[in-house]
């Protein structure tokens, strides 16, 4: 990535005012304190007045332990500077996808590492999967047997304790904001939040929140900005409107580096999927020097062997074990071994999903 700076005499005051606001009560780095201020005006882009952006990436604001400050950021915070926030817990898919519709709110989900622990909650992945795109649509029946279309598109900010239950395709979707407990140095520069001291404040901030969404939304409709070396394609398509916004605030080019360096040291979590292809690969891989180089077939049997020793595939079966492997384009065979005829897997077959997801 070419490397650029930010003029701070170039930078609109109301991104100063925003992180000035926020470090009051809150200790951030300052890569995630600029990204959560540019992410608040995206959030004004959802008002009637502006033209609507064609994604919004979700916030996860996470740590490993309590005490890091994340639900007083996530949800209280946030709540005073966001446009028409709603915070929620034990957040359902039907749920929601009525309340977007309805309110077309920021949504504020607390606890987020309950809402998937010990439960698959698929239909809430969905709605979320889906709602980060301009367009973002669930079908549902409604009363009287009519199926109908449910907008769900909408700012969201997630918040939880790192349980790594959150499901994958829902964080491919976040920008990662890692919280950590502040120093006692740090601590004493923070001030306690009382909603009802700040409110005449805020209201103002929202104010100005609100004009300057007005004023400058045509030209972040307009804007394209060059894309971030090192982001994946998902990464990159949900910053793109956050650079929009950073654009037209004079402070594009430390938020540029900003996600560059928040996605480069965020850890990549593997899903259950794309370990289960690793182990297979090390099947087709683990044989003796003597025969010359990795394998070209293995049976089915022997892949169930290999996979028992982690408790997440131990009850696989080969129909179980082929379903899995459908969606990457795999499919069992008949494979012969000398005089031996079974059920197995070639090389071949994995080849590009090992390229593509490991």
């Amino acid at each position: 990535m070419s490397k650029q700076t930010t003029d701070p005499s170039t930078i609109d005051p109301l991104i100063t005012d925003v992180e000035r606001f926020i470090t009051r009560y809150v200790s951030l780095a300052a890569d995630e304190l600029r990204v959560i201020a540019v992410w608040i005006l995206h959030t004004w882009q959802f008002s009637e007045q502006c033209p609507t952006p064609n994604t919004t990436p979700y916030l996860y604001i996470f740590s490993a332990q309590k005490g890091s400050g994340k639900t007083l950021l996530g949800i209280d915070v946030l709540e005073t500077l966001v446009r028409n926030p709603l915070q929620t817990l034990n957040m359902t898919g039907p749920t929601v996808f009525r309340i977007v519709e309805d309110m077309r709110p920021t949504l504020l989900i607390d606890e987020v590492d309950a809402i998937w622990s010990g439960a698959k909650n698929d239909e809430l992945r969905g709605v979320l999967n889906a709602g980060y795109r301009r367009g973002g649509k669930v079908p549902r029946v409604v009363p009287g047997g009519e199926v109908r279309m449910f907008s769900v598109f909408g700012p969201k900010a997630l918040v939880g304790i790192d349980n790594a239950m959150l499901p994958d395709t829902v964080r491919d979707r976040c920008i990662p904001i890692h919280m950590h407990r502040a120093t006692d140095s740090e601590r004493a520069d923070i001030q306690p939040f009382y909603h009802y001291e700040i409110e005449d404040e805020v209201a103002v901030v929202a104010d100005r929140l609100h004009s300057w969404a007005v004023v400058h939304g045509a030209a972040i409709r307009d804007y394209r900005p060059t894309p971030i070396d090192g982001l994946s394609p998902r990464q990159w398509e949900i910053c793109q409107s956050l650079l929009a916004v950073a654009h037209a605030a004079g402070c594009e080019a430390s938020v540029r580096e900003a996600l560059a360096r928040i996605f480069g040291n965020a850890v990549e979590r593997r899903s259950p999927e794309q370990d289960l292809l690793s182990m297979i690969f090390e099947v087709f891989n683990d044989v003796p020097e003597k025969l010359g180089g990795p394998r070209d077939r293995v049976t089915t049997n022997e892949i169930l062997a290999h996979i028992a020793s982690d408790p997440r595939f131990a009850s696989y079966n080969g129909q179980r074990l082929g379903k899995v492997l459908a969606p990457f384009g795999v499919t069992p065979t008949t494979i012969r071994m000398g005089n031996i005829v079974a059920k197995g897997y070639m090389r071949a077959a994995f080849i590009d999903a090992w390229e593509r997801y490991l």
